[in-house]
């Protein structure tokens, strides 16, 4: 996700036509929404106790991006690359934080997030 995200800032930076700015953001997104559909299947199957309280997590990671598309939208360089710094900010806070529940709930429990039993 990370180099989506650095990507899409040097689109910016470099003024690239807003149609590939918005394709690189397409492309955080679906990344994003993969990554997060995964973990809510994983949470679902192992049974993580706090599950409904990170899919809402997830829900604010997706309107952290639906912020940044509408500044993009806007057209303000330095608008959308501060709103940019805030969303990489804010998925590093959730994987440092959130996710990180995830993975010592599991290693209580010995549970290997990978295997599917």
């Amino acid at each position: 996700m990370m180099r989506h995200i650095d990507d899409l800032r040097d689109a910016i930076a470099q003024r690239l036509p807003p149609s590939d700015q918005r394709f690189l953001l397409h492309e955080l997104e679906v990344d994003l929404r993969n990554n997060c559909q995964s973990e809510e299947q994983m949470m679902q199957h192992d049974g993580f106790p706090d599950e409904q309280a990170h899919r809402q997590a997830h829900q604010a990671l997706y309107r952290t991006l639906h912020r940044l598309e509408r500044i993009l939208l806007g057209g303000e360089v330095k608008a959308t690359l501060e709103e940019l710094r805030v969303v990489r900010e804010t998925i590093q806070n959730h994987i440092l934080q959130e996710d990180a529940r995830i993975a010592n709930w599991h290693r209580v429990q010995n549970i290997s997030p990978d295997s599917p039993d």
